[in-house]
């Protein structure tokens, strides 16, 4: 729709708002008051907002005839919805309807509004009497006419038939009554597009809630835990609001339905005020605005065992409460924007998409914009996005944090080397020093500086060393070259840096499991390969420790999102013999690779030996 319709839409209702009073001020209201046809109800339903007669009743009078007997004024609703607020008074509707077809109308009474305590729905029996259906969270939900998350109540209007339809509504929830009037199978296909979008929406929020609750089981940092709480109290609220809760979870629990939009409010706000603070860094960044969220925090806090004790009294504090926590947040992500932080655009954008559809489904209840998908699941869609929204900016953080410890160990490498070359400027006045530097130097240059483990240099000296070792005393050497599987994909998938960090993990592993004795060598021998070697060991004992790696490696499940394992495994193959006068060292190795390239070959994560012709 565009931005000429959106606007033309308001100023229609309005001409016809004004053209219907200037008709009963000429004396057509007659004509005009006959009621509403359900004969011409269209696949879209009807909203009733606008056709009610409405009676504001502070004496919460119970008797219909009474009532009825009272001054009726007409509804100010542009909407759907007939909206009193926060209030103690009983409001009660009427609207005339009539049938001019030749058949019975079948029709449902759709009141999408969980939140009613009682509705009592008056309708004619059309033979001079009343049929009462008496609905609401205070009552059983087994009772009602329908099953469905919402209020739904049928009914029938005869061939050329005429009545009345009385509805009367408390709650100490915000009292709102949107109603609207459907064809039965019209109703049906919305009900069940209503809870598609119910499933798709709890779908997803279920989705990044365990895909986030892995990464703060991994990481440990305290923003993934309280995004989760944030996420998981809108979903438990808009669960409530949006009937799935007490249709599917909680049941009959008018306590629990009464307060579960504000307590979890509450909750989300605490929760989403701490995660602000630390993703935006607003104690050093903007120290007065951080003063603010942490009284907003706490008066959350506060709210809740009020809205618990008093819930009539404390709700309203509350609705001007979450109004200023809202501001609040949004106030400091337009400062950390400014400031360019990165998280806070992520910040600013994600509440601004919720805000828009908040303000978009209020502006639905009052009929100023058309009702669609967007405006009717408008908070849910929102929330969802916001949701995505804020994992982006931990994920964000997270590459942030990592990106600022690569630097400061760039830079302790730097001052290492700075400090290595002052050495070496001294090393021709001190002598003695000369040899200590030229130590250190040589242990630097036996190392791998990613891994820690010694290097491919150093690997190919103690091979040659203790291959003509295990020739003098005819005792087998053993060689094991390990390959993690997938590499190169999950350097795509996660980046380099995280690459890195995955190969010094293995590293760490391949240290506690292997290597044990003295004479025993783990080295890297080159990008994604590692080999360990092990003087005065045989075939099966070599095997055996190639087979503790993979099982540690399984155990630790490290996750590799590009594997079809979902974890980080890898391939080995082993060799061992005693080595022949006429043989060479190259020999041992190139067997235990031969065997390596088998245990790719036959799936990976696993381990091979030599074939016995090649051994």
């Amino acid at each position: 729709m565009n931005f000429r319709s959106c606007l033309a839409e308001p100023l229609l209702r309005a001409w016809r708002c004004g053209l219907l009073g200037c008709l009963l001020l000429l004396g057509w209201g007659p004509a005009l008051a006959q009621g509403l046809d359900v004969a011409a109800l269209d696949g879209q339903g009807v909203g009733l907002g606008p056709l009610w007669s409405v009676l504001r009743d502070p004496e919460g009078r119970r008797d219909r005839s009474v009532a009825l007997a009272q001054p009726f004024q007409p509804s100010a609703a542009h909407g759907d919805a007939v909206s009193l607020g926060y209030t103690r008074d009983t409001l009660w509707l009427r609207i005339r309807v009539r049938n001019s077809g030749q058949q019975t109308q079948r029709l449902v009474l759709d009141v999408p509004y969980p939140l009613l305590e009682e509705l009592d729905v008056h309708l004619p029996d059309w033979q001079g009497g009343w049929h009462l259906v008496q609905t609401g969270y205070l009552r059983p939900r087994a009772d009602r006419p329908i099953k469905t998350g919402f209020i739904a109540v049928p009914f029938e209007v005869p061939a050329e038939a005429e009545g009345e339809l009385v509805l009367r509504a408390r709650s100490v929830n915000s009292l709102i009554v949107p109603a609207r009037l459907w064809k039965v199978d019209d109703f049906r296909a919305h009900d069940r597009q209503r809870l598609l979008l119910q499933a798709l929406y709890f779908g997803a929020v279920l989705a990044i809630g365990l895909y986030n609750l892995v990464i703060f089981l991994v990481l440990r940092d305290r923003h993934f835990a309280l995004y989760l709480v944030f996420s998981g109290s809108v979903a438990l609220a808009l669960a409530n609001f949006g009937g799935i809760g007490p249709e599917y979870l909680w049941g009959d629990w008018p306590f629990w339905i009464r307060q579960c939009i504000n307590v979890s409010g509450s909750v989300a706000a605490m929760a989403v005020l701490l995660f602000a603070r630390g993703m935006l860094d607003t104690a050093k960044r903007m120290p007065r605005l951080d003063r603010w969220m942490r009284l907003m925090g706490w008066l959350n806090l506060l709210i809740i065992p009020l809205l618990l004790l008093s819930f009539r009294h404390a709700a309203p504090v509350w609705a001007v409460l979450s109004a200023l926590s809202a501001c609040t947040l949004l106030m400091a992500g337009l400062r950390g924007a400014l400031q360019r932080q990165v998280s806070a655009y992520y910040f600013v954008i994600a509440f601004g998409v919720l805000l828009v559809a908040v303000v978009a489904g209020h502006l639905r209840n009052l009929g100023l914009v058309p009702a669609n998908v967007f405006t009717t699941s408008g908070i849910q869609l929102g929330s969802a996005l916001d949701m995505v929204l804020l994992s982006l900016a931990l994920a964000e953080r997270y590459t942030r944090m990592r990106r600022e410890r690569v630097q400061a160990q760039a830079e302790t490498l730097a001052a290492m080397r700075a400090h290595e070359q002052q050495l070496e400027a001294r090393v021709a006045e001190r002598t003695a020093a000369l040899e200590a530097a030229n130590q250190r130097l040589e242990a630097m240059s036996q190392t791998d500086g990613l891994t820690g483990l010694a290097n491919r240099r150093h690997f190919d000296t103690v091979l040659e060393r203790e291959w003509a070792r295990a020739l003098r005393n005819g005792q087998p050497l053993a060689l094991g070259l390990i390959d993690v599987d997938w590499f190169k994909a999950y350097n795509d998938r996660l980046g380099h840096l995280a690459g890195d960090d995955c190969l010094r993990q293995l590293a760490q592993l391949l240290t506690e499991t292997l290597g044990k004795r003295s004479a025993d060598l783990v080295a890297r021998f080159g990008g994604e390969e590692f080999v360990f070697l092990m003087p005065e060991t045989d075939q099966p004992e070599a095997m055996r420790q190639g087979e503790r790696l993979i099982a540690a490696l399984r155990e630790r499940a490290h996750p590799h999102p590009a594997s079809p394992l979902g974890r980080v495994s890898c391939s080995v193959g082993v060799a061992a013999k005693v080595p022949l006068r006429h043989g060479r060292a190259q020999e041992l190795l190139e067997v235990a690779d031969a065997a390596l390239y088998a245990a790719k070959a036959g799936g990976r994560d696993r381990l091979a030996a030599p074939d016995p012709a090649h051994a």
